[in-house]
């Protein structure tokens, strides 16, 4: 069963940077859709925003898994089990916001560049504010 886990470790690990990475890339596309007009800027940044938002999906429940076969518990309260799914709920209000029509365009695009600095906060700030 333990080798099973180490598998799980290194699939939640790839999948959670490529989560993050995919992010990064729609907060890229974010700033360069409110420099420019073209609304095919905002339609790239909504389809990074839904890979970065699958990516942290799947890196979770791997991470879960990693934790039930190797600890017996898939959760152990912790600061980075407690600020991932936070993370990925920040995003999930994001892609709904695509979908608000009051939010459509460039404020999810906002939302979406906002959520990037939570992102930046809970992967480098977390150690540093919270201890």
């Amino acid at each position: 069963m333990f080798a099973l886990a180490g598998a799980f470790a290194k699939a939640g690990t790839a999948f959670l940077l490529a989560g993050y990475l995919s992010l990064t890339v729609a907060f890229v596309v974010g700033i360069l859709a409110l420099r420019s007009a073209n609304a095919k800027f905002e339609k790239l940044n909504r389809q990074w925003v839904r890979l970065g938002f699958l990516l942290l999906a799947c890196g979770l429940i791997a991470r879960a898994i990693l934790e039930k076969a190797a600890w017996g518990d898939p959760w152990a309260w912790d600061r980075t089990e407690i600020w991932s799914p936070l993370l990925w709920l920040v995003y999930g209000a994001v892609l709904h916001l695509n979908y608000t029509p009051a939010f459509k365009g460039r404020k999810a695009v906002w939302a979406s560049i906002l959520a990037w600095g939570f992102m930046v906060l809970t992967f480098f700030g977390m150690d540093v504010f919270l201890t």
